[in-house]
């Protein structure tokens, strides 16, 4: 494969991927919404509950896993991960409240101009 079909395939792989985590990510909000957490307060307690392990302000893998389906979040390892991996913008394996919050409640055009 040359240089160009590597780089069309790694957009396009690129490009694949975000449009699963669009659709898991809005199938975790839903799911989250749904228990009623809509407001900042709301995603702060959800938030607590999926740090319940050590407090730490943090949410690693893990408690990632066990937090979404312990808030009736259904979806696979792989898809949390998936998951995990772009709401981690500091990329250091865990999830802040501020991460998870963007994540939560910024629309799909705002994260698109981002």
């Amino acid at each position: 494969m040359d240089k160009v079909s590597q780089a069309q395939a790694s957009i396009i792989s690129s490009s694949f991927s975000l449009n699963i985590f669009f659709l898991v990510l809005q199938k975790v909000r839903d799911q989250i919404f749904a228990r009623g957490a809509k407001t900042i307060r709301g995603l702060g307690r959800t938030f607590r509950t999926f740090d319940s392990f050590d407090g730490n302000n943090k949410v690693d893998q893990n408690e990632f896993l066990v937090g979404l389906k312990e808030n009736g979040v259904q979806i696979t390892k792989d898809e949390a991960n998936l998951l995990l991996d772009f709401i981690d913008s500091n990329k250091d394996g865990t999830i802040s409240f501020d991460e998870f919050l963007i994540a939560m409640r910024v629309s799909f055009g705002e994260i698109d101009r981002v």
